[in-house]
């Protein structure tokens, strides 16, 4: 069965499993690979923004 995008949003679960919406079905992500080495690339990019634009990481 596919869902739309509207659908998922209203489905995704609270916690920690990450999901795509691929062709209309949910599929869950593993954090390794490509996704984890771009997830940790925008990380430091915005860590060293943060540092250098002095802004506190949290509020």
């Amino acid at each position: 069965m596919t869902i739309t995008l509207d659908d998922f949003m209203d489905w995704y679960p609270e916690g920690y499993d990450r999901f795509e919406l691929r062709d209309g079905v949910a599929v869950q992500m593993q954090p390794t690979g490509t996704h984890e080495r771009v997830a940790r690339e925008v990380a430091t990019i915005a860590t060293i923004e943060i540092q250098r634009l002095q802004r506190p990481t949290f509020n």
